[in-house]
């Protein structure tokens, strides 16, 4: 999520003027990439703990539900031109999820495993 502002940020350098359009090289994107791998292999394990586990757990229907939530909500922000992260969208959908299975009389997931911030 940094790369681009940083790309940014060096076009403007180069050049001197704001533009719309700025060419990346290839060192900020590998600096991106580093970055990013080095984030998952550090912190990622438990997100995806998180995630995966505590705040809903996972099965295929869960998965397929999250995910096309998540598609929904990105071509809809995308059609009326508003910014949108994947990454959000993922998030908002395993809630909906944990939400949704409190519904069940039979669910162990209490309100403060889905409504919680300190999961992490």
């Amino acid at each position: 999520n940094a790369v681009a502002p940083f790309a940014a940020i060096i076009g403007i350098y180069e050049s001197g003027l704001v533009t719309e359009n700025v060419t990346v090289d290839w060192w900020v994107l590998a600096l991106g990439g580093f970055g990013m791998s080095v984030g998952l292999a550090t912190y990622g394990y438990k997100i995806i703990r998180c995630l995966g586990a505590r705040m809903a757990a996972m099965s295929s229907s869960r998965g397929y539900c999250i995910e096309l939530s998540s598609a929904l909500t990105i071509v809809l922000a995308s059609y009326y031109g508003q910014p949108a992260s994947t990454t959000h969208a993922q998030v908002g959908g395993t809630v909906g999820v944990g939400l949704l299975e409190l519904a069940n009389n039979y669910a162990e997931l209490k309100w403060r495993d889905v409504i919680n911030w300190k999961l992490l």
